[in-house]
C-alpha cells in the first residue's frame, strides 16, 4: 500500500473506452478517487465542490463508474475497501485516504480538502 504523501501507485485504465494512465487524472485539480463501491464519495464530493468552489475532479473506479481497473488492482494499490476513497493531488501524489465507512462521506471530504488547501 502507498502512503500518504507518496506518489500515487501508476495503473492503466479504460476510460470512455480509451486506455490511459491513472496519472492522466492527476493534471489539474485535486482527484477523489472513489473505489468500485464508493459511489457515495462521488456523490459527496460533487455538490461539495460546486457549492464551495473546491478544486476537485471526481472519479469512480470500476464497471459502472468512470474507469475500470482490473477488478481489485486500484483497491490493493491504492490501500482502500472497495467502499473506500482516496484523494489525489495534482502532480500524482496522494493526499488522502478514506478506508472507513463509518466516515459521513462529505464531512470527511471537505475536512480533506479544507486541510490540503490551508483552509482548516
Amino acid at each position: 500500500m502507498t502512503p500518504v504523501g507518496a506518489r500515487a501507485p501508476h495503473l492503466s485504465l479504460l476510460r470512455h473506452g480509451t486506455p490511459i494512465s491513472i496519472h492522466d487524472l492527476f493534471v489539474d485539480n485535486r482527484v477523489p478517487l472513489a473505489a468500485s463501491g464508493g459511489q457515495r464519495w462521488r456523490d459527496a464530493a460533487i455538490p461539495l465542490a460546486a457549492r464551495s468552489d473546491l478544486p476537485l475532479s471526481v472519479v469512480t473506479m470500476g464497471p459502472d463508474g468512470d474507469a475500470i481497473a482490473t477488478e481489485g488492482v486500484f483497491e490493493d494499490s491504492y490501500g482502500v475497501p472497495t467502499d473506500g476513497a482516496v484523494i489525489v493531488r495534482p502532480g500524482g501524489v496522494l493526499a488522502w485516504r478514506a478506508t472507513s465507512s463509518d466516515q459521513d462521506a462529505e464531512e470527511a471530504i471537505e475536512a480533506a480538502m479544507g486541510r490540503l488547501l490551508g483552509r482548516g
